[in-house]
């Protein structure tokens, strides 16, 4: 065998675009998505790649064209992805979470996101991350479609958007702000105007963290410390003004680092200018998303390969899932990862420090990262 872990792996590549059925529990209170959320922490996630998001589940209604793309079912509880189209002058109204996290990417058109205190115009490949009791908003003011993602640790709230499309229906209410207001009982709440706890940190310095990484218990242990760490809303405009981590041939640019979301993602707009290929491997103890912002690549999550996808394609790699990828084309590629927990940032810097060390296998699996060599 190639790696100590490559049974594991191999088993779960074979879940590669698996059909999950739906947990029966019906979600309508906090305490119904905290079960929830305990019966999908003992499932297995799936490896996911989708070339757009059509087929999707539809949780579409006024103005907002909204697709399901990953489930709590498909990601272990972890995550859940929503693909959204905002119609000009579509909008969706300031609120807040109770518990657990907001990351949102802009993929097309221009968007108006509201991040705590900050307002800006975002377009292609800007991104804001929304810890709890950070106000919220996003606004598309344009005379043209805008697209977006959002990530939501953990998953959960796909569930409140199909009560909320449900409800909209039956009840023929005339805003999305009465839909949203649905969604209240599982911890997303309309703010009023009124400023949340966090709103006047967005984009506040956090100091670094760090502790020497011989074994993956030391990363595992650096994610506890950072976790002490008060949250840093982030809004970004231009991901050309993050830290550049010049990894394996492409800039990986710092969108959140794990100090400012205390432990939970590391964000990266990947920009690549070249032949870029990166091989295959996985990550024992993270989930990885990739979302396809521009340019073209072939992209391989678990054991399924498509050999172009273009912006607006998908792809979700749980823990020990198989991924790669390769830049096709000329010009310039933007993607979208993001990893969770973090510390993904850690294994980038390491590479550029000790990557041509005999003992690099062994200093790069410490931080987190398997690869799987020739013929895997």
């Amino acid at each position: 065998m190639g790696y100590p872990d490559q049974a594991v792996v191999e088993r779960t590549e074979r879940r590669t675009n698996a059909p999950v059925a739906l947990s029966s529990i019906t979600v309508r209170t906090k305490k119904d998505l905290e079960a929830l959320r305990d019966a999908w922490a003992g499932t297995d996630g799936n490896p996911k790649i989708l070339a757009s998001t059509a087929g999707c589940e539809d949780l579409s209604f006024s103005g907002l064209d909204i697709k399901c793309v990953l489930r709590g079912e498909e990601s272990s509880g972890r995550n859940s992805v929503h693909n959204i189209v905002l119609a000009p002058g579509a909008e969706i109204p300031a609120h807040g979470l109770d518990h657990g996290d907001a990351y949102w990417v802009v993929a097309g058109g221009e968007v108006e996101l509201t991040i705590g205190s900050k307002t800006a115009v975002l377009g292609n490949a800007g991104f804001g991350f929304a810890p709890p009791h950070t106000t919220q908003a996003v606004a598309n003011r344009s005379n043209a479609p805008a697209e977006v993602f959002v990530i939501h640790l953990p998953a959960g709230i796909e569930r409140g958007f199909a009560l909320a499309k449900a409800k909209y229906a039956e009840s023929g209410a005339d805003t999305v702000r009465e839909a949203w207001a649905l969604l209240e009982p599982l911890g997303l709440k309309l703010t009023d105007s009124q400023p949340l706890a966090n709103d006047d940190r967005v984009n506040c310095q956090q100091h670094r963290v760090d502790r020497k990484i011989s074994t993956l218990d030391d990363l595992v242990a650096l994610r506890a410390d950072w976790a002490q760490l008060e949250p840093i809303p982030k809004l970004v405009v231009d991901p050309r003004e993050c830290r550049n981590i010049a990894a394996m041939g492409q800039e990986a640019r710092l969108l959140l680092s794990p100090e400012e979301s205390r432990g939970a993602a590391s964000a990266f707009c990947n920009i690549i200018h070249g032949g870029v290929d990166v091989p295959a491997h996985h990550q024992p103890t993270e989930e990885e998303t990739f979302i396809i912002l521009r340019g073209d690549i072939r992209l391989r999550i678990g054991n399924q390969t498509a050999e172009r996808v273009s912006p607006g394609a998908f792809g979700f790699a749980p823990r020990f899932g198989t991924h790669a990828f390769t830049h096709l084309g000329e010009g310039e590629s933007f993607v979208f990862s993001i990893n969770t927990p973090g510390g993904h940032d850690r294994g980038f810097e390491i590479g550029l420090t000790e990557g041509g060390k005999p003992e690099f296998p062994q200093i790069i699996e410490a931080h987190g990262f398997t690869f799987h060599g020739p013929g895997h």
